[in-house]
Order: C-alpha cells, then structure tokens, then sequence
C-alpha cells in the first residue's frame, strides 16, 4: 500500500520531470495532492465535472490509461488499489497536437459555448503543453514503475467501454430495420465501380454508373438534419475518389488541394440538390484529370520526379536532386526525359516554373520581378527571357493578353 508521503513524491517527481500538471483525487474524487499550475478547462462548470468525463468505473485498476476528452485534452489516468480502487493519479491536461484558430472555432460551435467563455478557453489552450504518443509513455512507464514497480512497454488511447456497447447496440437495431424493410445501403460492386472508374480515367462509363444510382442508397450519417447527412456522405465519396485518383496517378496535392476545396464548397452549400450536383462534378474532374495523366504514358520514375517538380516549384530544383530522389545518374536521367517528353530535364523544370508564371500572371496582381524571385529565376532579366523563348512574348504582354493555349 503507498503511503500519502510517497504518493505525494511521485506526483512532485512526475510533474517536474515532464512539466505536465499532475494530481491525485481518492476514491471519491475529491483532490489530496495538486501540483501547481493544474488547470481546469472554462468549459467545465467545476473539476468534478471533469472527472466525471475523465474517470470511468470500468477503468482497469494499476493500467495508465491515456484518455482524450471532448476538447482535444488529453489525461493520463492510473488508479491505485489492485481490487479496490483507493484513489488516482491524473496527468494533464496536455494536447497531442496544435490548436489553430479554425479547429477551436469548430469546438466552440459543436459544443454551444457561449461568446463570454470563448476567450478564457483560448488561454487556457495556449496554456496547455505540446505532449506527443511517445512521451505520454515515458510519463505512463515512469508512473507505473515508481507506483506498481510494473514494466510496460506501449500505451494507446483508452476506449470507453460503454460505447462499444451502445454502438453494437445500435448497428445490429439498425441492421434489423434495414433487412426487414429491404432498405440497403449502396451496392458494395456499385461503389467499387465508381472508384474504379476515377483510378482509370473512364469519364464514360462514370456517367453510366452514375445514372444507375439511387441516393436512397448512400445510408445515413446524420439523424439532426438531412442536409447534413447529404453533406456526410458527398464528403466520404469525394475522400475515397481522391484516393483512387491518386492510385490512377493523379499528383496527391492536386487530388487533395480539390479535395479540400470541394468540402468547402460543400459545407457553404445550404441546397440539397446543389450537394449532389457538386460531388458528380469534382468525380468527373477527379476522373478527367486521371485521364489526361494517363494520356502522357509517363514511367514510373518520370512519374515521381514530376511529382516532385510540381510539389517544389517554389524551390531551386536541380537535376541532380532529383537524380538522388531517384538514384539514378543525371545524365542518364535527363535522357530518359528526353525520351518521354521530348525536352530535357532542365528544360522541362523551366517550362513547368514558366507554366506556374503564366497562372501567376493571369490570377494575381503580383509583379514581374516578384514572380521571378518566387520561382527561382537568377534575375528578372533572364526569367523575361525564358518566358520569351518558350511563349513568345515577353511577361508583360502575356498578363495583358494571355492566350489559353500557351498553357498547354
């Protein structure tokens, strides 16, 4: 049995080794030893609202349990007494990651805190350590060997029991009603069809999929509001088509970077029509770009060195960086590219910077001389000049009348 004196020297040698606030409530959850600096979350009316959220009674006793809460906070949780349960030991708050500005927006309206908390909430936030999976377990295997003289070796994110069980509860009463009224989700070869599809750039047979579909299908996400369980289900499909886009050979930032903007699109959209009308749009330009990747007949290693031109383009990109990304030899690699697209490898690393210059040109008011330097020309004189060697006319003439075709 640990004395009050010992718990009293691991809760002080816990909390000054990782400088994470670190308590110790009893039984009834009333606090005996409390570190300097613990805080509680505005949110919370008082700390035994806290560890109601915090403290389950299906816990494992002597086990560190690493417990995240409904606000990004995460607690380790170990409760002493083998059999009975004499008290436990709480580290934290702390967050496993950052809290940008968007995500605690997103908080505030999920959980309805009203505008006079939300500024006391940002403080406490910025309060809060920075603690990664990996040192929660030095803090787990610190606690439970100076507790439990007890070896462990892997800590994970602690599950609420009760859950599981509501959630079995729910799917098989779910499950029933669908089969006893014949109400099923998407046929599964359907939905494969789809992705496949995208992966291979076949616009035509999309459109005769899609015209066998029946929304009716797509199942539900969200029992509050209809249009949020649209809103659910066009944002899965259009995250699995990004990811079967990618497999077809679609440059991963540009499959995300749309991806990204067509949930935006979808959360602005208060239509229910408009949903379904912007998830068919960004599959057919999912699956048209796959087609136009795959019309180039590019190799694998051309592939993955265009890749990385595309993610780079606002660096110096050299041949031999890229010959080290493939390991294979400059020259030979220059070769290959003159082979697959007619150019060597740094004229195509020009005409793609000087591809990015023309979209710079016509979509933002940025100058000439900025755009050279932002895409790692030497000067600006011989960025005009290149730009006239491949378009024609000089930076300034394109942005005064840019021609389309130029940027093919």
């Amino acid at each position: 049995m640990i004395l009050i004196d010992d718990m009293e020297y691991v809760v002080k040698l816990l909390f000054e080794t990782y400088q994470i606030p670190v308590q110790y409530v009893s039984a009834d959850q009333s606090i005996q030893i409390l570190q300097p600096g613990c805080t509680i979350n505005p949110a919370y009316p008082n700390n035994n609202a806290l560890m109601m959220r915090i403290i389950e009674e299906n816990d494992i006793n002597e086990e560190p349990l690493l417990k995240m809460t409904d606000f990004m906070e995460c607690y380790l949780v170990i409760h002493v007494g083998k059999q009975i349960r004499r008290g436990t030991i709480i580290v934290g708050p702390a967050l496993i990651s950052d809290m940008p500005e968007g995500i605690l927006e997103g908080l505030f309206i999920d959980h309805q805190i009203t505008s006079n908390i939300r500024e006391e909430m940002r403080v406490y936030y910025n309060l809060l350590n920075l603690t990664n999976l990996e040192k929660w377990l030095r803090v787990a295997q610190l606690a439970a060997y100076l507790l439990f003289q007890k070896r462990i070796y892997k800590i994970e994110l602690a599950e609420q029991p009760r859950l599981f069980v509501n959630l079995e509860h729910t799917v098989e009463k779910n499950l029933q009603s669908r089969r006893l009224e014949a109400d099923f989700h998407l046929n599964y070869r359907i939905e494969q069809q789809i992705w496949q599809c995208v992966r291979d750039g076949d616009r035509e047979r999309l459109t005769k999929v899609a015209n066998s579909l029946q929304l009716e299908g797509f199942g539900v996400l969200s029992t509050k509001s209809h249009i949020r369980n649209l809103k659910n289900q066009a944002i899965i499909s259009i995250s699995l088509a990004t990811r079967a886009a990618v497999e077809g050979g679609l440059y991963p930032e540009i499959a995300y970077t749309m991806s990204d903007a067509f949930i935006l699109q979808v959360e602005d959209t208060h239509e229910i029509h408009r949903i379904y009308s912007l998830m068919m749009q960004y599959l057919y330009a999912f699956t048209d770009r796959v087609h136009a990747n795959k019309d180039k007949s590019q190799s694998r290693i051309i592939a993955v060195c265009n890749n990385y031109i595309f993610d780079h383009i606002f660096e110096r990109i050299s041949v031999h960086t890229l010959a080290r990304l493939v390991q294979l030899h400059p020259v030979y690699l220059s070769q290959l590219y003159k082979k697959e697209t007619g150019l060597a490898l740094n004229q195509y690393i020009q005409h793609e910077k000087i591809r990015e210059a023309q979209k710079m040109l016509i979509q933002s008011d940025i100058s000439v001389t900025e755009i050279s330097a932002l895409l790692h020309f030497n000067d600006h004189s011989y960025f005009s000049s290149i730009f006239k060697k491949i378009t024609g006319i000089t930076p300034n003439q394109y942005r005064k009348n840019p021609q389309p075709s130029m940027l093919n």
